[in-house]
């Protein structure tokens, strides 16, 4: 019986600590911020979303869509541990516009993952993508 219990609270303590380690947060979670570029504001918070908002202004190509629905598209991205941009999920009425977020997000270098208390972690961030449209 006391292998039993044994076991079972070792199993239940790496399980948990498995859980813990794959923990997604959100930036206003987070302690410091995703490091994307040089940062002049005293808050990373605030750079983050600065730099990130400057990334997709510079990279944005402008699309040709053959109808004037919808100029905007809704991105949600994961910033691994390691500083890697996975799992995009784009919205938008328009393919055209879910390709083009999904390429500027992929092109997004992270210098520095996001950390909470002390460590590294996974952070989700949501994004709204506004286009400069060419309509036919």
């Amino acid at each position: 019986m006391k292998i039993k219990f044994l076991l079972l609270s070792l199993c239940l303590f790496i399980c948990s600590n498995l859980q813990a380690q794959t923990e997604t947060y959100t930036l206003t979670e987070v302690d410091n911020a995703p490091v994307i570029g040089d940062c002049e504001e005293e808050d990373p918070k605030v750079c983050f979303e600065n730099n990130l908002k400057t990334h997709i202004s510079t990279t944005m190509k402008v699309v040709n869509l053959n109808s004037g629905i919808g100029t905007k598209a809704y991105a949600q991205f994961e910033i691994s541990e390691t500083g890697k941009v996975e799992n995009i999920q784009v919205r938008s009425y328009d393919k055209k516009l879910t390709k083009e977020t999904e390429r500027i997000l992929k092109k997004l270098k992270i210098k520095e993952a996001a950390t909470k208390n002390g460590k590294k972690v996974k952070m989700r961030h949501t994004v709204p993508v506004s286009f400069n449209l060419i309509v036919f």
